[in-house]
């Protein structure tokens, strides 16, 4: 089986950082989102992916490639943006019939994959209960058989939402729905949807069940990461660097090349290495590689790589090659 990994989003509720980086490369908890979905696919056991790739996507090619050697990565680009299902359908080549593991690029999750990566069924979802399923897909069942999925339903009511975590044991079947679905032209806001495939598979008969999963974690906005970054650091957090009269608050990730120098620091703080704070205090924030921040109070803020912030108090999302003063 092979993992699936769309990343062709543009991240526009993440901008200004995504002008410059695709979102899946914006740090949470001490590396890339991308990177936390990959270590759950080696835990799996899968050894090959397929990354489908949008703007920008050569940094993901390179950071792949650097960061995770013995994976076997296929790169597939998805020049126009016609949705989840769309770029599904353009790993067919890549996968063929041996099943696939899709899991949607802006999704962090913790999951016990490995036993439903040998289920019998034609398809095994991981889900969530969620108060407002109106934004997600949706599994509705009758006497316990997944019968329908709803692609964003219009009501709000509790339901079993599908958080992005597919495994697909009959993948020949769902590149046949695609096909399908573009070939009717069957869109759903616009966009071709995995969801929508996924129902023509039920309708045509295939088998479907679903899987808990334990924690699922958003990372599609600004408010959605820096939450994220905090849930993740209470299990991931480390402090690497070198600290000189300074003082860290758990849960904080601090990478090794990290210079921290007459700072307070967390809690709820993620930073990368090469990045430079002094004299400043920071509290629920995600620092980049290789930024300067002196003289500053941030809260609630993202800062991008090689930005450079000086004097400043309040919240903040800096890009990638930024500068931000204000007066202390």
């Amino acid at each position: 089986m092979k993992a699936v990994i769309p990343l062709g989003g543009k991240g526009t509720r993440l901008r200004p950082h995504t002008f410059t980086r695709p979102k899946a490369l914006l740090h949470v908890a001490g590396k890339p989102a991308l990177g936390h979905i990959l270590d759950e696919v080696a835990a799996a056991g899968i050894t090959e992916a397929v990354l489908v790739l949008g703007q920008m996507g050569e940094q993901i090619e390179e950071y792949v490639r650097s960061a995770y050697p013995r994976m076997t990565a296929t790169f597939v680009e998805q020049r126009e943006p016609l949705g989840l299902g769309h770029a599904v359908s353009l790993t067919r080549d890549a996968v063929g019939k041996e099943g696939a593991l899709i899991i949607y690029g802006d999704t962090l999750f913790e999951a016990d994959l490995r036993p439903q990566l040998s289920t019998r069924k034609d398809a095994s979802l991981g889900t969530i209960s969620c108060d407002d399923p109106r934004p997600f897909g949706i599994v509705e069942r009758s006497g316990g058989r997944v019968t329908r999925l709803v692609e964003k339903p219009k009501e709000k009511k509790r339901g079993e939402v599908i958080v992005g975590v597919n495994v697909i044991r009959d993948s020949g079947g769902l590149y046949d729905a695609l096909e399908e679905l573009m070939r009717k032209n069957l869109r759903t806001k616009n966009e071709y949807q995995l969801t929508d495939a996924m129902q023509l598979m039920v309708e045509h008969g295939a088998a479907f069940t679903t899987f808990p999963v334990k924690r699922w974690l958003d990372c599609g906005s600004v408010d959605n990461m820096l939450a994220s970054n905090a849930a993740l650091l209470v299990r991931k957090g480390k402090v690497l660097a070198e600290l000189a009269g300074s003082s860290v608050a758990a849960p904080c990730h601090v990478a090794k090349g990290a210079v921290i120098e007459r700072s307070r620091i967390g809690p709820n703080v993620s930073i990368a290495e090469g990045a430079v704070i002094r004299n400043s205090v920071l509290k629920d924030c995600i620092i980049h590689e290789s930024c300067v921040i002196e003289n500053c109070v941030l809260d609630k803020s993202i800062i991008g790589g090689h930005a450079v912030v000086r004097g400043f108090r309040g919240s903040t999302s800096l890009g990638d090659f930024s500068s931000l003063a204000g007066s202390r």
